[in-house]
């Protein structure tokens, strides 16, 4: 005679988790992102047709939503739903007040001509405008590439958020003469999967599961500890193995704070796989590396190619620099070896 079943574990309902909240418990927001980021996202990438501008809208959102969550009356799903749909109005509507469109036979070249100017003036003033009108018309990270590239100077975004990729601020940079790239930097735990899962791929040994963990100390630590900014780095780790093996295995991502670890990050992988007749097999593996020293040579580096992008007379997104990145822009090649002879035909150009 068999057992009865289990019953199931009672799940808090979002009510629930909203007072914990209200009374102190900050963590347990991160239930809530846990519960609605995925089809939240799909709402926004729906409505704004880029995978960057939906993340930022999203983390806006949540932030938005954490600072007023005392304001929740009736289902918190279909209030959430609200905000995010607003912020993805109003990116809309800021978009076609400041987008200039041109034909591929217009792209301007690597001198300013007069009407150029004038047109550069005309964007800038719209961007200014926008931005004068008060409110979130520009996440800080966006601002800050705004600042930059308004200014003819080279951008480079070394980390997940939008930064530069709204394309009014590709436009500006196409304008000004400016070279901008990201996002994102590559240095650790995603770097080596990044050469694993072409391993895989190309040995035909399909991934079943991928798990990562990762321990991390100094400002970048602490900065993940925020719920927020904690779900925005692992939706940046976690979409490199689809785009390496051409499906989706499972995942996992976590990320923690021990501050005792200072500039050190520590990860431990655990990938199953799948062999020959179905046969299947484990690897491990754990990185732990100095985060300032791994990333300070790639700055210096960046630094330099954007630097000679400039003298070149190139201008906009600066895809070469993809090696350097999680999620680079201007492409979709995930492969480092691709990536870096795709930078070294570059660097050899005359």
């Amino acid at each position: 005679m068999t057992d009865p079943l289990l019953p199931l574990p009672e799940v808090d309902s979002d009510q629930d988790v909203i007072t914990r909240i209200l009374g102190g418990d900050r963590e347990s927001f991160a239930v809530l992102i846990g519960r609605y980021s995925d089809p939240l996202y799909r709402h926004a990438l729906g409505m704004t047709g880029s995978p960057d501008v939906a993340e930022d809208i999203l983390q806006a959102s949540f932030i938005k939503a954490y600072h007023h969550l005392g304001e929740v009356r009736g289902r918190f799903d279909a209030w959430m739903f609200r905000i995010v749909a607003n912020g993805c109005k109003d990116w809309l509507k800021n978009i076609r007040r400041t987008h200039v469109s041109y034909e591929e036979d217009d792209q301007p070249s690597g001198f300013a001509m007069p009407d150029e100017e004038l047109d550069r003036t005309e964007l800038r003033r719209d961007l200014d405008a926008a931005l004068a009108r008060g409110g979130d018309i520009l996440p800080a990270s966006a601002l800050y590439a705004y600042a930059t590239l308004a200014e003819g100077f080279a951008y480079v975004n070394f980390t997940p958020s939008v930064g530069s990729r709204l394309p009014a601020l590709c436009e500006l940079a196409l304008h000004t003469g400016a070279v901008h790239t990201g996002s994102d930097g590559k240095t650790g735990e995603t770097l080596v999967k990044s050469v694993l899962g072409e391993l895989f791929a190309r040995r035909n040994l399909r991934v079943l599961s991928w798990f990562g963990q990762n321990i991390l100390g100094n400002e970048d630590g602490r900065v993940l500890n925020d719920p927020l900014h904690k779900a925005s780095k692992i939706r940046s780790k976690d979409q490199l193995l689809p785009k390496l093996l051409g499906y989706a295995p499972e995942t996992h991502v976590g990320i923690d704070y021990v501050p005792s670890l200072g500039e050190w990050k520590i990860a431990w992988d655990h990938i199953h796989f799948e062999g020959f007749l179905g046969g299947r097999m484990s690897m491990q593996f754990t990185w732990n590396g100095c985060d300032s020293l791994l990333a300070a040579p790639l700055v210096l580096d960046l630094v330099r190619l954007v630097e000679l992008a400039h003298r070149r007379g190139e201008r906009g997104v600066f895809s070469a620099a993809a090696s350097f990145f999680k999620d680079p822009m201007g492409t979709d090649e995930q492969r480092l070896v691709a990536q870096d002879e795709a930078l070294l035909a570059w660097i050899a150009r005359r």
